[in-house]
């Protein structure tokens, strides 16, 4: 870890981890197909955030039976609120937000109807999410181009950059695009 200017720690989430904390950090991870969650609780400032790189297991076929519940985007959502209730935070409470799930084909070819990752990932965490009855408070998904996300575990704040290319609109309420 290191310290950013403001003097929080550093954390850099990698794919297929997730963070649970109370503790004052930026969590910075870089997103393509992949899919960050964060979840936030004002009142007790509880933040977590997962890093999932597939819509679910069966993605991985017998491969994934060893693989860490965090690596997939419907595990890793459904870990995280039991995490966080065990921890006294109510559903009602929790401030959710999905980014990533951008489609980037090799040399601008299309892609075919089982390559679409980062769409799935992004139906997985809303799916995942609304079968919680927890409302996706923003998101900045799909497009062809990766994003890098700042999360602020103390404010829910999340910084977005996106990678140079194409333009995205955030989707205002947690739309789907």
């Amino acid at each position: 870890m290191s310290r950013a200017a403001s003097g929080e720690s550093v954390f850099y989430l990698q794919p297929g981890e997730c963070l649970l904390t109370s503790e004052p950090l930026r969590v910075v991870t870089v997103l393509s197909s992949c899919l960050a969650v964060t979840f936030h609780d004002p009142v007790s400032r509880l933040s977590a955030m997962c890093h999932a790189v597939l819509p679910n297991r069966r993605c991985r076929g017998r491969y994934g039976e060893h693989d860490s519940p965090y690596r997939f985007v419907d595990e890793a959502v459904a870990r995280l609120v039991e995490r966080l209730e065990r921890h006294g935070v109510p559903r009602a409470r929790l401030e959710v937000k999905v980014f990533g799930g951008a489609e980037a084909p090799a040399s601008g070819r299309r892609l075919g109807p089982g390559m679409a990752v980062g769409r799935r990932n992004v139906k997985a965490a809303f799916d995942a999410v609304q079968a919680r009855g927890i409302p996706v408070l923003t998101s900045d998904v799909g497009g062809r181009r990766g994003r890098t996300l700042v999360f602020s575990t103390c404010s829910g704040e999340v910084l977005l950059k996106r990678q140079a290319g194409e333009e995205i609109k955030p989707q205002q309420g947690g739309a789907q695009p």
